[in-house]
Parts: C-alpha cells; sequence; structure tokens
C-alpha cells in the first residue's frame, strides 16, 4: 500500500520531497514539518536516587 502526504498536517502547506533522516520524504517547506509514514515509539526513562542511576537490561526480545 502506498501513502501519498500531499499537505502539510500542521499548516496546510503543499508538502516538497526532500532529504531527511537518512530518506526522501515529505516535509513542510513553511513550518519544516517532516512526515513520517509508520513511526516507530520508543520509551527511555532513568530512575535515580542520590545521584545514582539505577542501571536494567532487557533480558528476552519478543520478536518485535
Amino acid at each position: 500500500m502506498s501513502r501519498v502526504a500531499n499537505f502539510c498536517p500542521r499548516c496546510g502547506e503543499s508538502l516538497v520531497q526532500q532529504e531527511s533522516h537518512g530518506r526522501q520524504r515529505p516535509v513542510c517547506p513553511s513550518c519544516d514539518f517532516i512526515v513520517f509514514h509508520d513511526p516507530k515509539v520508543a520509551v527511555q526513562a532513568f530512575v535515580t536516587e542520590n545521584d545514582k542511576i539505577l542501571v536494567t537490561a532487557q533480558g528476552y526480545c519478543n520478536g518485535n
């Protein structure tokens, strides 16, 4: 399935194809919004206490 983005979701300007983050992506020339199709979400958190950081490692891989 091909995805096409023609207009900026932020300001409505016509998008142009431009090199961004290692590949051609739709970019707004007015507000610099970059369209990412199927973005991957990641979360990172730091637990601290008295200038110490708790370090953990993932114990398994679910294949995703």
